[in-house]
């Protein structure tokens, strides 16, 4: 079997999967890998039940909590013994799930780690998207942009400076400008520049705010997982990707061991240098 832990985190103060501290894009890395070594082993895949997420509501600054919609895959090989508990770092030294799958044949695996990186889904891409595509929306038929700001339950937001979005903006032709975010009170500086657009506002829980991203011809991305995995598993033309000086799209040395989100092997992403990243909070 693959079991995902959901033993208490003491970093999160919350239990390791079904907590929303770890939230949707968390969640997605977590699960993928998970999924992946299940299916390659056609092992049971156990996830726990009631694994929240959630987003802040704009109108009434209260959070919506939806359950995570993916969960275990039972009647498949039940492998209790021996059980090997792996984490980032075991995939990272061993070079890739198919190399840790290799060195331990026959054992069931107990996973408690964030498997943040794009290199471990990479070679199972196809699989992926194909487990996720009920995330998705197809593609719409306008040529509307929407600009991803930066969604943090955390205290470090790493934002990007609006330059980022208006350089890219004044470049680009569209229809309509769209802009997903939690926390407006966040943001109010970039969307006081902004409303010459008329921007429209994308409302409703995070699967509706996640599927509607999905469907836009064209994406100017934030940091973080919520964020690559809306440009991912997107059907867009063109993502705009910040390569930033701090933070989780940053290879610095505190985040280029735990994290990387850099989709090197699709044509849609232009990757755009940020090195004015700040916190502001």
């Amino acid at each position: 079997m693959v079991e995902i832990s959901d033993k208490y985190d003491t970093s999160t103060q919350g239990n390791f999967f079904s907590s929303y501290k770890k939230n949707l894009g968390n969640k997605l890395f977590i699960y993928s890998c998970s999924r992946i070594i299940s299916d390659l082993l056609d092992y049971d895949l156990i996830c726990p039940d009631n694994s929240l997420i959630r987003r802040e509501n704009q109108e009434t600054n209260q959070y919506e909590v939806l359950n995570f919609p993916f969960g275990s895959i039972l009647g498949r090989k039940k492998v209790t013994s021996p059980i090997m508990v792996i984490n980032d770092n075991d995939i990272a030294t061993l070079g890739s799930i198919e190399n840790l799958i290799n060195k331990f044949q026959n054992h069931g695996f107990f996973v408690q780690t964030y498997f943040s990186k794009y290199d471990y889904i990479k070679p199972y891409k196809s699989m992926v998207r194909e487990y996720f595509k009920s995330l998705t929306l197809p593609k719409r038929e306008n040529n509307d942009l929407v600009i991803m700001l930066r969604n943090s339950n955390v205290v470090n937001n790493f934002m990007l400076p609006d330059s980022y979005y208006l350089d890219i903006i004044k470049k680009e032709s569209f229809n309509n400008l769209y802009i997903s975010l939690d926390h407006k009170y966040r943001h109010t500086s970039l969307l006081d520049k902004l409303k010459p657009y008329n921007p429209i506002f994308i409302e409703g829980d995070i699967l509706h705010v996640f599927s509607q991203i999905t469907s836009f011809k064209k994406i100017i991305a934030s940091q973080g997982t919520f964020s690559f995995w809306a440009c991912f598993l997107s059907n867009s033309d063109k993502i705009y990707w910040p390569m930033t000086n701090e933070g989780p799209n940053s290879n610095n040395q505190v985040w280029g061991s735990l994290v990387n989100l850099k989709v090197d092997d699709d044509d849609r992403y232009k990757f755009i240098n940020v090195k004015n990243i700040y916190d502001n909070e």
